[in-house]
């Protein structure tokens, strides 16, 4: 997770995220999940990721991004002709006016505004922004640890480390820039990967981003803080939208997979099955690698159908089962076991005479491959209804 520079720590069914009442943020979240901007700028998404929650509030966030601009074109910082020496006019501009204090918890763009505090994240976001208005074109640069501005139309690659005023075009000056990141690094790290390969080190490991994924950081660092609160219901909600801005995020694959244990042990805990199985279903479509977050995806499952069953929730079990072969990790003891209990609702529609529901069951039981006696014999059994 990205907190300046050392890190503290696919969504199959993404649902409606629940921050409370619709809001700002739940709009924000319908508009993403295509995986583009329509309804709202990047700006205000930043704006709303970092919380704005009323229009109003917004609206005032916007004025003062937009009130930066007018400033910087009132002390002329941007020359048309010299793209590099504009960039690092506005990078100066921003530590001088507004990038006072780093602070690892500054995540969002509202805590420059209005305690000018900052972290990577932060000052990342409001420099590529402010740059993308003013004509210079800018990507990021994640790597497990940090984010990075870097420049790919000036001819040579520009990098631009914003949580230091010494951070425009580090390239130039990797010593004293080692020296600075090795701050954020525990001395036995260093002692393993060398001060003078750190900064090889970190990129060795990233990738770039656009400005749009680059958001995506901002709800990842809330979701830890969120996490650290232990409210793991909105770090998980947080999480799901960052998917949505940066699905490969370098930086937080650790903290989504302590997140899906956490919180879905949770839920299985207090006998939320249903909960606990879409959240490891989440985390196994994200690491269909992992073997425990598929042994408790289909504990959940199995403890959702007994659940189902028991409060006749066949609607439930349809929803399941459908989500279950999508993931395609049932083995056969799992796909007898789930034979038998959709055998057993079979039965119980028969009973109750509702020869529709036991065409459903027929739909599921060729879903699943089940046995082909076991479809045949149900077959013949609602056909004599």
């Amino acid at each position: 997770m990205l907190f300046g520079i050392y890190v503290l720590i696919a969504n199959h069914s993404m649902t409606n995220i629940a921050f409370g009442q619709p809001n700002l943020r739940s709009s924000l979240f319908d508009d993403i999940e295509d995986g583009r901007l329509t309804l709202y700028t990047p700006i205000e998404a930043a704006f709303i990721i970092s919380g704005a929650t009323t229009h109003d509030s917004l609206r005032t966030a916007v004025q003062w991004f937009n009130g930066i601009i007018d400033d910087i074109h009132a002390k002329h910082l941007i020359d048309d002709f010299e793209k590099e020496a504009s960039a690092e006019k506005l990078f100066q501009y921003l530590h001088v006016m507004w990038l006072k204090t780093y602070k690892r918890e500054a995540t969002t763009l509202l805590d420059i505004k209005h305690n000018k505090t900052y972290n990577c994240v932060a000052a990342t976001i409001l420099y590529n922004y402010l740059c993308d208005q003013l004509g210079l074109s800018t990507m990021a640069f994640e790597t497990p640890t940090h984010v990075y501005t870097i420049f790919t139309n000036f001819g040579d690659q520009i990098m631009v480390e914003n949580t230091s005023s010494l951070g425009f075009n580090i390239i130039k000056n990797l010593n004293n820039y080692s020296h600075h990141m090795a701050q954020y690094y525990p001395e036995q790290e260093i002692y393993r990967i060398g001060l003078d390969r750190l900064y090889a080190y970190e990129n060795s490991k990233g990738r770039k981003i656009d400005n749009i994924e680059l958001l995506g950081l901002i709800c990842y660092n809330q979701a830890v803080f969120s996490a650290d609160d232990k409210n793991f219901k909105q770090a998980y909600e947080y999480v799901l939208m960052a998917q949505q801005f940066n699905k490969d995020s370098r930086s937080n694959l650790q903290f989504e997979s302590n997140l899906y244990y956490r919180w879905g042990k949770q839920l299985f805990d207090t006998k939320r099955y249903y909960d606990a199985f879409e959240v490891f279903a989440d985390a196994t479509y994200r690491d269909p690698y992992n073997p425990d977050f598929k042994k408790n995806c289909l504990a959940a499952f199995h403890r959702t159908l007994d659940v189902s069953w028991a409060k006749k929730d066949w609607q439930t079990v349809q929803i399941l089962i459908e989500e279950i072969t999508e993931l395609d990790i049932m083995e056969s003891r799992n796909i007898r076991n789930t034979e038998q209990h959709l055998i057993r609702w079979g039965e119980y529609f028969w009973n109750t005479k509702q020869k529709d529901k036991g065409g459903e069951v027929i739909v599921l039981l060729r879903l699943i491959e089940s046995d082909h006696d076991a479809i045949k014999n149900m077959e013949k059994l609602f056909q004599s209804m």
